[in-house]
């Protein structure tokens, strides 16, 4: 199981189209916010499930979705957000403390626009500003491991 997981892309369809093409083949995209719309405009694979919240940006151009979700994947529960909601880009201890509250194996979340694969529990991933070519992918594959990657 292959999941890329995004955020922060702010409108920079490029680099979306290039960390898409980078990354393939995988099985989920998960955006964590903050230019979930910029997805209308990449041609994402066939079968892909996508999983977005809203961003702060996503909110402040009237985007009423999501802030945080609770999902289910391939015998992980996942814990997605943004962060800004939870005091993300001053200490991601909210972060931390709302999944583990949840019952959460890992984290995805952005805000920070800075990268973080951090193995605790729950795991801890934010794959940096996909603005800048930055994104992530998490592996399953009898546990959970994370990669950071930029194009």
């Amino acid at each position: 199981m292959k999941i890329l997981v995004l955020s922060d892309s702010h409108e920079n369809i490029q680099k979306i189209k290039n960390i898409v093409e980078s990354a393939k083949s995988f099985d989920y995209l998960i955006h964590c916010g903050d230019g979930i719309n910029d997805l209308i405009h990449v041609v994402i694979p066939d079968g892909v499930a996508v999983i977005t919240v809203c961003g702060n940006i996503d909110r402040a151009r009237g985007i009423n979705g999501k802030t945080a979700l609770v999902e289910h994947i391939h015998g992980y529960t996942f814990f997605i957000t943004h962060g800004d909601l939870f005091g993300a880009h001053h200490d991601i201890t909210g972060v931390w403390s709302e999944a583990k509250r949840l019952g959460c194996d890992i984290a995805c979340f952005g805000h920070t626009h800075r990268a973080m694969n951090d193995n605790v529990n729950p795991y801890m991933f934010n794959p940096g500003a996909a603005q800048s070519g930055m994104y992530g992918i998490i592996h399953i594959n009898n546990g959970i491991k994370g990669e950071l990657k930029k194009v």
